[in-house]
Order: C-alpha cells, then sequence, then structure tokens
C-alpha cells in the first residue's frame, strides 16, 4: 500500500502537513496504484478540483466518462448522494455530446460557450456541504490508509 509517511513530531507542531501529504498522494500516484479506499478519495479530489477550477466540461475532458463512473460510486459511498445526482445528470449529458473535435485552445473556448454544462456548474456551486470538507472528514477517517507516523 502506498502512503506518505510523516513524523509525529512534524504532525504536532504543524498539523497542516497531514493534509498536504493527503494531497501529494492522490496528485502524485497514479489511480490504478491506489486502494479502493484512496480511489474513493482521489475520485472526488478531482471531480472537486476539475469542476472548481473549470466546470464539468473540463472534468470530463480532461478525466473522461470512465472517471466520472469511479467518482459516482464514491459520492455515493461518502452519502454525497446531491454531487452524484449532480455528475449523474452531466454525465448523461456529456454521453449526448461529441466533444472530440476540440483541438486546441479555440475550439475550447467556441465549445464552452455553447454552455453544455452551465447548469450543473451552478448546482454544484449551490451545494452547501463543499467536498473539501468531505475530504477532510474522510481523511480523518482513513488516515492510515493514507499516512505512516513514524
Amino acid at each position: 500500500m502506498i502512503r506518505r509517511i510523516l513524523s509525529k513530531d512534524l504532525i504536532e507542531k504543524e498539523p497542516y502537513q497531514k493534509w498536504n501529504a493527503f494531497v501529494d498522494l492522490l496528485c502524485m500516484t497514479e489511480f490504478e496504484e491506489l486502494n479502493d479506499v484512496q480511489k474513493t478519495a482521489s475520485s472526488i479530489f478531482w471531480y472537486n478540483n476539475e469542476v472548481e477550477n473549470g466546470g464539468h466540461m473540463q472534468y470530463f475532458l480532461n478525466l473522461g466518462s470512465n472517471h466520472a463512473n469511479h467518482t459516482l460510486k464514491a459520492l455515493r459511498l461518502v452519502k454525497k448522494d446531491d454531487y452524484a445526482n449532480i455528475l449523474e445528470s452531466a454525465l448523461m449529458k456529456f454521453n449526448c455530446i461529441d466533444l472530440n473535435g476540440i483541438e486546441d485552445v479555440e475550439d475550447y473556448v467556441e465549445e464552452a460557450l455553447q454552455d453544455h454544462f452551465g447548469e450543473y456548474d451552478d448546482k454544484f456551486y449551490e451545494v452547501e456541504n463543499d467536498l473539501v470538507q468531505t475530504l477532510e472528514k474522510y481523511l480523518d477517517d482513513f488516515e492510515s490508509e493514507f499516512i505512516e507516523l513514524k
């Protein structure tokens, strides 16, 4: 199992290092190398980051529908049905739209102006309990899956 190793002294002095190690593991490890607990966090982490950065269209273009299916399962597992319902609807829309013609920034902008996913982006931002809080709790609940304290 892949984990980040941190000293107990460091965590006492700088508690935020636990979160930093968690994020580092999710960002720097290939999805296939993660265990199931870690894949749940990774799926939610990347969904949140991509949508926060560029909306559902960016999420789908960067990670695809296969990742979205993993994310749906992860969101339901952590009882985030509000987000899962939004993603599920956006995924159905994505499966009906041909975005394969996007080859450069100009194509992306042109397609983004069509606002295929605007309603889903709006709904995402309207949910009160954000996914970062969910990930923080998940890390607390499964810390030993991500961090080894020495």
